[in-house]
């Protein structure tokens, strides 16, 4: 884990009238690397956590990168986490004892080409422990939740389990103990890209495709369906 520098931007709009926005600041983060912000949460002292991937800062092909800031989007820390593979943080959430939590993707660690990837970081951005979820194919993890067991809920995309090319994936974690569901549906390039916890409920948005991302075109876009799948919080 090291700190470094690249290229991030934060904007923060005002709401001025309907279908209007103006910018009240927006701030860049970077060097001559290549970055880019995948997800961004409120803190509670009023600032921002962006989380993203940096290229060649950190040490490795590609890092996660974290940038915490102020509530004027002055960099606070920032750090990278991973090997020497390629790794992202395609989700961050400011956990209930003031750290963090990071879901993505990870090459450098777990079984598969590719693993779901759980960090848990301290308030100062320094790596508390993390784990790897998955099987010999390719996961990747794209939501986070904290869960009121004090656990998380993950939400993604799984090539090792289910019936598809590729199947949404939820998995819960609690404690030493972890569970992994893979939701009914249709068959195809299958991924989770929204979860939602509420009343013993998880509700999860599922996305899925006749092709695999990287081989979309135009023509294949119509392709794309986005729907809503509610569960028992039990799977």
């Amino acid at each position: 884990m090291k700190q470094v520098l690249g290229l991030l931007v934060l904007s923060v709009l005002l709401p001025m009238s309907l279908g209007q926005l103006e910018a009240e600041w927006n701030r860049t983060y970077g060097g001559t690397g290549w970055e880019s912000a995948l997800c961004v949460a409120g803190t509670g002292d009023g600032g921002y956590i962006l989380g993203g991937r940096t290229e060649p800062f950190g040490g490795g092909n590609v890092d996660a990168w974290l940038v915490k800031t102020d509530s004027e989007g002055n960099e606070v820390w920032n750090q990278t986490y991973g090997g020497k593979e390629p790794e992202y943080a395609e989700c961050i959430l400011e956990t209930g004892d003031g750290g963090y939590i990071l879901a993505g993707m990870t090459e450098s660690f777990g079984a598969g080409s590719s693993d779901a990837w759980l960090v848990r970081i301290d308030s100062e951005g320094n790596e508390v422990w993390n784990q790897t979820y998955g099987g010999t194919g390719s996961e990747s993890a794209y939501r986070v939740l904290e869960t009121s067991d004090g656990g998380y809920i993950l939400a993604g995309m799984t090539e090792s389990f289910g019936a598809g090319a590729s199947d949404a994936w939820l998995v819960k974690i609690c404690g030493q103990q972890t569970g992994h569901r893979v939701p009914p549906g249709v068959t195809g390039f299958v991924w989770l890209i929204g979860i939602l916890v509420a009343g013993g409920i998880v509700y999860c948005c599922k996305k899925w495709a006749a092709r695999r991302p990287q081989e979309e075109t135009p023509a294949h876009l119509a392709n794309h369906r986005e729907w809503l799948r509610r569960m028992r919080s039990t799977g």
